[in-house]
């Protein structure tokens, strides 16, 4: 009977010690903002591929909620990450059609982040869509896109 109050005291203190750090797995924010105006963009999905370079599918997909911030958990022994909005104009490169586009999709780089580098001091994307600025909270990355405009919808399609 004593071995058994023991081993659920032993337990209890194991729960207590862990259970703190089982709540506080580290994520990233991420604040979709529309690079025109500055305003979140809402309800919007947001694509992670957990690599140095996008292949195929996204590991992870997130959705923005009514303060357009989705919420990333950093995966262990993950260092790396690529991060787009899905169905949307990324403002981190200008947007051309015709023999510029083509010139632009082969000089294009994927904009690679650091999960350390954006908890200690955030990350704010670039924004060739407009004026609106952001400035960098660590833990937060700032992306800037748009919505397509319905002519682009029937390029992609």
């Amino acid at each position: 009977m004593k071995l058994l109050q023991n081993s659920f005291a032993l337990a209890g203190v194991l729960l207590a010690l862990f259970s703190p750090q089982l709540g506080t797995a580290q994520q990233i924010t991420v604040k979709l903002l529309d690079g025109r105006s500055g305003r979140t963009l809402k309800n919007q999905i947001v694509d992670i591929c957990l690599a140095e370079k996008t292949f195929g599918m996204p590991t992870q997909t997130v959705r923005t909620n009514t303060e357009g911030i989705a919420f990333v958990p950093i995966p262990a022994q993950q260092t790396f990450f690529v991060i787009a909005g899905e169905s949307l104009v990324d403002c981190r490169m200008r947007v051309r059609y015709g023999k510029a586009a083509m010139d632009d999709a082969n000089s294009y780089k994927e904009e690679v982040y650091r999960f350390a580098d954006v908890l200690a001091h955030g990350a704010v994307g670039a924004n060739k869509c407009g004026k609106a600025t952001a400035q960098p909270l660590p833990g937060q990355l700032v992306l800037f896109a748009r919505p397509p405009h319905w002519w682009e919808k029937v390029m992609w399609e």
